[in-house]
């Protein structure tokens, strides 16, 4: 409906914020964890732009490999991201 256009003007803007968060406070779990699940949330239901996500959740995954709430949004992530350049 229309909110989905109200939306999708603002993915852009929310994933850029949302990059910016996680790149400042790598070091906190929730934080990171947070903003996998809302770029998820943002590239499957307003195809926000996916530059930088791939990168922020392989950063991710790597900076909290004991970490199974990051791995679990972070490779969700990176699964549709490649779905998508995959056009699948």
């Amino acid at each position: 409906g229309f909110g989905a256009v109200a939306w999708r003007g603002s993915g852009s803007g929310a994933a850029s914020r949302i990059l910016r968060a996680m790149s400042i406070h790598r070091g906190s779990i929730p934080l990171q964890a947070a903003g996998l699940w809302a770029l998820g949330r943002l590239v499957e239901r307003v195809e926000a732009p996916v530059a930088g996500m791939n990168d922020a959740a392989e950063r991710a995954m790597r900076s909290h490999q004991d970490s199974a709430l990051i791995r679990q949004h972070a490779e969700h992530l990176i699964s549709y991201l490649r779905q998508g350049i995959l056009g699948v």
